[in-house]
């Protein structure tokens, strides 16, 4: 397979030819099997009936084509806080298969989880809004990523048991 021009474009070489089957191994691949596993596409579907409830309409045109853009990018995020959250757990299964750092070992599945992460966020700058606006999702995002990875911690680290009972609720 030849590399994609929106790859190139995305990373700023000209020509990565003979990276290439090794990239597609390494990132794409995975990736992309990760992506194409069953999905309640719940983040997706959120995002639809929000552009419905605000345009009373059908989707249509370019609102459309950016709400699809904003579903897969919360697809993406999404996808990649899972395949860190299966190494940080050990998970064994995720959407119905072996988690991908129990087919691909626990180096390419973080990369390729954090891939997830910026290759979502790079997306952003294709979907020709002004810079503005721009910024404004990608502080979105990174904020609600920053507050996954505080809220990860804390699964990680802290045992609800030790928690004194009126402290949970405030504490979660």
């Amino acid at each position: 397979m030849s590399q994609p021009r929106d790859l190139q474009l995305k990373s700023g070489l000209t020509d990565f030819s003979a990276a290439w089957p090794f990239l597609e191994r390494e990132l794409v691949s995975p990736r992309d099997e990760f992506l194409a596993r069953p999905s309640k596409n719940f983040r997706g579907e959120l995002v639809k009936l929000a552009y419905e409830m605000v345009s009373l309409a059908p989707a249509e045109g370019d609102a459309a084509r950016l709400c699809r853009e904003a579903s897969r990018l919360l697809e993406e995020l999404h996808a990649g806080s899972l395949v860190v959250d299966d190494i940080q757990d050990d998970s064994l299964y995720r959407r119905g298969k072996e988690t991908l750092h129990r087919i691909y070992g626990v180096p390419r599945a973080i990369n390729v989880g954090n891939w997830l992460y910026f290759d979502a966020l790079d997306s952003i700058s294709d979907w020709g809004l002004d810079a503005e606006r721009e910024r404004a999702i990608v502080r979105l995002c990174l904020r609600a990523l920053n507050r996954a990875h505080l809220g990860q911690g804390l699964d990680l680290g802290v045992s609800i048991d030790t928690v004194d009972r009126p402290e949970v609720e405030a504490v979660c």
